[in-house]
Protein backbone atom coordinates (compact mmCIF):
# COMPACT_ATOMS: atom_id res chain seq x y z
CA UNK A 1 0.00 0.00 0.00
CA UNK A 2 1.45 3.54 -0.91
CA UNK A 3 1.52 6.39 1.80
CA UNK A 4 0.38 9.57 0.65
CA UNK A 5 1.98 13.02 2.20
CA UNK A 6 0.63 15.74 0.46
CA UNK A 7 2.23 18.60 2.99
CA UNK A 8 4.73 18.82 0.40
CA UNK A 9 1.65 20.68 -1.50
CA UNK A 10 1.10 23.53 0.75
CA UNK A 11 -2.60 23.17 0.84
CA UNK A 12 -2.79 24.70 4.15
CA UNK A 13 -4.83 28.28 4.81
CA UNK A 14 -2.67 31.24 6.09
CA UNK A 15 -2.95 32.66 9.16
CA UNK A 16 -5.69 35.78 8.90
CA UNK A 17 -5.36 39.43 10.26
CA UNK A 18 -7.54 41.23 12.19
CA UNK A 19 -6.70 44.74 12.72
CA UNK A 20 -9.10 46.11 15.86
CA UNK A 21 -11.36 49.14 15.14
CA UNK A 22 -11.91 51.61 17.39
CA UNK A 23 -15.31 53.34 17.97
CA UNK A 24 -14.64 55.67 15.36
CA UNK A 25 -14.54 52.48 12.81
CA UNK A 26 -10.66 53.56 12.51
CA UNK A 27 -7.56 51.06 13.20
CA UNK A 28 -6.88 51.07 17.02
CA UNK A 29 -3.28 49.64 16.93
CA UNK A 30 -4.49 46.01 18.01
CA UNK A 31 -3.91 43.50 15.03
CA UNK A 32 -4.84 39.78 16.16
CA UNK A 33 -4.13 36.70 13.93
CA UNK A 34 -6.24 33.83 13.31
CA UNK A 35 -5.79 30.60 13.01
CA UNK A 36 -7.73 28.80 9.54
CA UNK A 37 -10.38 26.51 11.10
CA UNK A 38 -8.04 23.52 9.11
CA UNK A 39 -5.32 24.41 11.69
CA UNK A 40 -4.34 21.07 14.23
CA UNK A 41 -4.76 22.79 16.79
CA UNK A 42 -7.86 24.15 16.54
CA UNK A 43 -8.81 20.88 15.08
CA UNK A 44 -7.72 19.00 18.04
CA UNK A 45 -9.51 20.93 20.62
CA UNK A 46 -12.73 21.31 18.21
CA UNK A 47 -12.87 16.85 18.66
CA UNK A 48 -12.23 17.16 22.58
CA UNK A 49 -15.54 19.90 22.50
CA UNK A 50 -17.40 17.73 20.25
CA UNK A 51 -16.63 14.45 22.32
CA UNK A 52 -18.03 16.47 25.24
CA UNK A 53 -21.00 17.53 23.42
CA UNK A 54 -21.59 13.98 22.44
CA UNK A 55 -20.92 11.88 25.54
CA UNK A 56 -24.33 11.98 26.19
CA UNK A 57 -24.01 13.75 29.49
CA UNK A 58 -26.21 16.83 30.22
CA UNK A 59 -23.51 19.64 29.75
CA UNK A 60 -24.74 22.86 32.16
CA UNK A 61 -24.72 26.35 30.34
CA UNK A 62 -21.51 27.48 32.46
CA UNK A 63 -19.81 24.34 30.73
CA UNK A 64 -21.35 24.75 27.04
CA UNK A 65 -19.68 28.57 27.27
CA UNK A 66 -16.55 27.34 28.61
CA UNK A 67 -16.34 25.29 25.49
CA UNK A 68 -17.34 27.55 22.60
CA UNK A 69 -15.08 29.73 25.08
CA UNK A 70 -11.96 27.39 24.16
CA UNK A 71 -13.05 26.69 20.62
CA UNK A 72 -12.75 31.00 20.23
CA UNK A 73 -9.55 31.68 21.71
CA UNK A 74 -7.94 28.74 20.32
CA UNK A 75 -8.54 30.45 16.97
CA UNK A 76 -6.17 32.98 17.88
CA UNK A 77 -2.87 32.52 17.50
CA UNK A 78 -1.33 35.65 18.02
CA UNK A 79 -1.41 39.75 18.29
CA UNK A 80 0.93 42.74 17.39
CA UNK A 81 0.41 45.94 19.33
CA UNK A 82 0.65 49.24 17.45
CA UNK A 83 0.22 52.93 17.64
CA UNK A 84 -2.58 53.81 20.62
CA UNK A 85 -3.05 50.45 21.76
CA UNK A 86 1.03 50.29 22.46
CA UNK A 87 0.61 52.99 24.00
CA UNK A 88 -2.23 52.49 25.83
CA UNK A 89 -1.34 48.78 27.19
CA UNK A 90 2.56 48.29 25.96
CA UNK A 91 3.21 45.28 24.32
CA UNK A 92 1.44 42.18 26.16
CA UNK A 93 3.52 39.41 25.43
CA UNK A 94 0.74 36.52 23.99
CA UNK A 95 0.41 34.18 26.55
CA UNK A 96 -3.11 32.42 27.11
CA UNK A 97 -3.98 34.15 30.48
CA UNK A 98 -3.21 37.73 28.28
CA UNK A 99 -5.13 36.15 25.75
CA UNK A 100 -8.39 35.56 28.74
CA UNK A 101 -7.34 39.22 30.18
CA UNK A 102 -7.74 40.67 26.33
CA UNK A 103 -10.68 38.67 25.57
CA UNK A 104 -12.83 38.61 28.89
CA UNK A 105 -11.92 40.79 31.94
CA UNK A 106 -11.77 44.30 30.22
CA UNK A 107 -15.55 44.69 30.15
CA UNK A 108 -16.96 46.58 26.93
CA UNK A 109 -13.44 46.68 25.36
CA UNK A 110 -13.34 43.32 25.29
CA UNK A 111 -16.58 42.26 23.98
CA UNK A 112 -15.88 45.24 20.77
CA UNK A 113 -12.88 42.82 20.45
CA UNK A 114 -14.55 39.64 20.56
CA UNK A 115 -17.45 40.72 17.91
CA UNK A 116 -14.90 41.94 15.89
CA UNK A 117 -12.82 38.49 16.11
CA UNK A 118 -16.09 36.56 15.37
CA UNK A 119 -17.28 38.62 12.27
CA UNK A 120 -13.84 38.24 10.99
CA UNK A 121 -14.08 34.57 11.69
CA UNK A 122 -17.37 34.27 10.66
CA UNK A 123 -16.76 36.06 7.21
CA UNK A 124 -13.67 33.63 7.26
CA UNK A 125 -15.95 30.38 7.30
CA UNK A 126 -18.83 31.75 4.67
CA UNK A 127 -15.80 32.28 2.02
CA UNK A 128 -16.34 28.24 1.91
CA UNK A 129 -19.45 27.26 2.55
CA UNK A 130 -20.76 24.47 -0.33
CA UNK A 131 -23.17 24.85 -2.82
Amino acid sequence: MTTLNLKGLGLTRPEKEVPILDKFNEPSGLVFKIRPKTDEAYQRVQRQVQDQFSSGKKLSAARRRELGDRLFTVRVSGWRWEGKAKKTAGEPEFTPDNLQEVLYRQGESSAAIREQLAAAINDDEEVFVEE
